[in-house]
Order: structure tokens, then C-alpha cells, then sequence
């Protein structure tokens, strides 16, 4: 393996001072911008200054990183493809992150990942962080985000991911629920009943369903 000379010393054999009139630098090598020293090409666009004007770190918007390297959007830094989609930014812009959602249309993703409702995968701990994640925004339902983590009442249906709706909604014809199982319930409840998590009925409490639309 290459030992690499640290970036303030440069090794004499290619370090070619210009004043000297000593020939211009070999196969292999890179001359720096002021003509004071040659360094080996593979340490241009390192991310490390070499030359002393800093001239093998400029012009750098090409990507340097090796097939199995991914270069982050910002900057010139290099990481394993690996580090790539693993829910984890490694990137400080995050730029490893993103565009990874993995798309299984009626599929349940996997364990601590979230469904959107176009069928696409992300983190679970993303959902409900104000920022849209899913490409159809549905990571930050109103519905469900307002909700998340409560007891849905007794007149009321618990959809998959916690949100909770109005019982009188469930087989509606309109998906209430980001996953749509509020209408994917089959029971037929009994004049006085209404539908409820589980396939289930429970007893409408006529009282306080007249008080809640007069």
C-alpha cells in the first residue's frame, strides 16, 4: 500500500521547485498550479490539499470516488456504497439518504419501516417529523401525525398506523386511513351498531351521536 507523504511535507523526489529549471513532472504525476512541486496524480481530488497553492484539490466537481464508493452531493467526500440506503446519513447533507424509498405496491414493508400509501418504504422514525419523506406526502397525514400514540375512543376506528376516525366513516367508500383498512372491513353491524376495529361491531351511543350533530 502507497504510504502517503502527510500534506504539509512533500517527498524531495517529487517535490520539483520551478526555480531550479529542473524538467516538468513524469508519467504519473500532477504538476501543481504555481510550478513549485509534483505530487502522484492519485492524490488529486483526495479531498486533501497536496500542492502548497492547494491547486490538486480544485476543479474537483467530477466525481473521484471508485465504483464502490458514493460521493456525497456537497462535497468530495467518498463513502462505501454499503453506507449507502441504510437509514443512516452518513453524508452531512444526507445525500446517501435520499431518493431510497424501495417500492412494494401491496406489500407490508419491513420491520422499523413505514408503508407510504403509494406503496414506497421509509425509516419508521420519519414518519410524523414535519418533513415529507414520502413522495405523496402521506408520512405526515394529518390525521394519523395529530393522533399518533393515543387511545381511540369507543365510537371511534384505530386505523393500522394509530390514527383514529369516526366509526360512521368505516365502509364509507372513502379511504379515511393513509393504509385505506378503514374500508377494508367486511362485517355488516345491526341497526344500532357500527363497525369497529377488528371487524367488530360496537353500540352506537344514540345520546351522544345526537349530541355531537345537533
Amino acid at each position: 500500500m502507497e504510504a502517503k507523504v502527510p500534506s504539509n511535507t512533500y517527498a524531495y523526489a517529487e517535490w520539483i521547485p520551478a526555480k531550479q529549471g529542473l524538467p516538468s513532472c513524469s508519467s504519473g504525476e500532477f504538476m501543481c498550479s504555481d510550478g513549485t512541486a509534483c505530487i502522484t496524480t492519485s492524490w488529486v481530488c483526495d479531498n486533501e490539499a497536496d500542492c502548497p497553492d492547494e491547486s490538486d484539490e480544485l476543479q474537483c466537481s467530477v466525481s473521484t470516488c471508485d465504483v464502490n464508493h458514493f460521493q456525497c452531493t456537497d462535497s468530495l467526500v467518498c463513502i462505501p456504497q454499503s453506507f449507502v440506503c441504510d437509514n443512516d446519513r452518513d453524508c452531512q447533507d444526507g445525500s446517501d439518504e435520499q431518493g431510497c424509498a424501495v417500492e412494494v405496491p401491496g406489500q407490508n414493508c419491513g420491520e422499523n419501516l413505514f408503508q407510504c400509501t403509494n406503496g414506497d418504504c421509509i425509516h419508521e422514525a420519519w414518519q410524523c417529523d414535519g418533513k415529507d419523506d414520502c413522495s405523496d406526502g402521506s408520512d405526515e397525514n394529518e390525521i394519523n401525525c395529530s393522533r399518533q400514540g393515543k387511545e381511540c375512543a369507543d365510537t371511534e376506528f384505530t386505523c393500522m398506523h394509530g390514527a383514529c376516525i369516526p366509526s360512521s366513516q368505516v365502509n364509507d367508500g372513502i379511504a379515511q386511513c393513509v393504509d385505506g383498512d378503514d374500508e377494508m372491513n367486511t362485517v355488516v353491524c345491526e341497526p344500532g351498531y357500527q363497525p369497529s376495529t377488528n371487524n367488530t361491531c360496537v353500540d352506537i351511543d344514540e345520546c351522544k351521536e345526537w349530541t355531537l350533530h345537533k
